[in-house]
């Protein structure tokens, strides 16, 4: 099923940014010549004459461009280390994402490895990751975690500082968070400690397990009943999900939820609803993907692209209040 959003894409604005930052200021000069009385007294002390005099004055305009903040950069992917050729296309086209936009942080959904083929699974594909240096903040998923060596290989790879955890992101805060494990009250009670925390910028949380979603896996009810309070109470933007593996985009209650497990893997149709889950904003289940954000002080531009560029998705999400 695909649902088509607007056409477009935000990379006229991200050339427009550039070109305001190489402007800086501007100056001209304008000369004129006035007609004028002369100023001086007559040398015998008489009033002054008749004759007038040219007089040329000169004035110099100067403005100044205010120089537009430039946003920060993410790259979004989930469900996609197998090592064959869905991720290797995605991965390229991510690749050259990154080539011409800096990219700030690489997020990922969960299903990061399906194989202990670390160099299948990441190193070929992804290596450009480590050498243009971008940091990873990877959520754990089902795969992730179905072996000890599996565990290992994801922990030597990807590097997650923990089963959850947080990150600053240019004026984002992310959270990272286990969704195999919701009703943890080890990781509960850390979200209530970071969500109750003073913050001005948007509010972004990861995790595996989808929250809301048309396909196979369906929506995580323990996500709902345990989380979802907690986002709508303090102000949760976006919220990204995998584990289903294709492309889809809801909101409850003022928060956004985006699936995107469209990293690789075989894709899933989505179908029939949940019972309490409402249909999806957007959905597609015939693309391949990955996301972009683009985040500044009032909010986040989201983009979903296919390999060969086209726009599955694009919105924007301004800051709440």
């Amino acid at each position: 099923m695909t649902q088509s959003p607007r056409n477009g894409t935000i990379a006229g604005l991200i050339i427009a940014a550039v070109f305001l930052a190489a402007c800086g200021s501007v100056s001209w000069t304008e000369t004129s010549t006035l007609s004028s009385l002369p100023t001086t007294a007559a040398s015998d002390g008489t009033s002054p004459s008749n004759s007038t005099a040219d007089v040329t004055t000169t004035t110099t305009t100067t403005t100044t461009t205010t120089t537009a903040p430039q946003p920060t950069n993410i790259l979004v992917i989930g469900d996609f280390g197998d090592g064959g050729g869905n991720e290797r296309a995605v991965a390229a086209a991510m690749e050259d994402y990154a080539s011409m936009t800096p990219i700030a942080a690489l997020v990922t959904t969960g299903d990061n490895l399906y194989t202990d083929d670390v160099a299948a699974a990441w190193e070929e594909p992804f290596g450009w990751v480590v050498a243009m240096g971008i940091p990873v903040y990877a959520a754990w998923g089902k795969h992730d975690l179905e072996s000890s060596s599996r565990r290992e290989a994801v922990a030597d790879a990807l590097d997650p500082p923990g089963r959850w955890y947080e990150a600053q992101l240019g004026e984002a805060t992310l959270i990272v968070l286990d969704a195999n494990q919701v009703e943890d009250p080890d990781q509960l009670a850390w979200l209530e400690s970071v969500l109750s925390e003073p913050r001005n910028g948007p509010l972004i949380v990861s995790f595996h397990q989808p929250a809301l979603s048309c396909a196979s896996h369906g929506s995580t009810g323990a996500a709902i009943s345990t989380w979802a309070p907690l986002f709508e109470a303090h102000g949760v933007d976006l919220v990204l999900n995998g584990h289903d593996h294709d492309y889809e985009r809801f909101e409850l209650n003022g928060v956004t939820y985006v699936v995107t497990g469209g990293g690789g893997r075989t894709l899933y149709e989505i179908g029939t609803c949940p019972s309490g889950t409402l249909q999806p904003l957007v959905g597609d289940d015939t693309h391949h993907h990955f996301v972009g954000l683009h985040i500044t002080a009032d909010g986040i531009t989201v983009e979903a692209l296919a390999p060969d560029g086209e726009v599955i998705d694009e919105f924007s999400l301004p800051l709440h209040p």
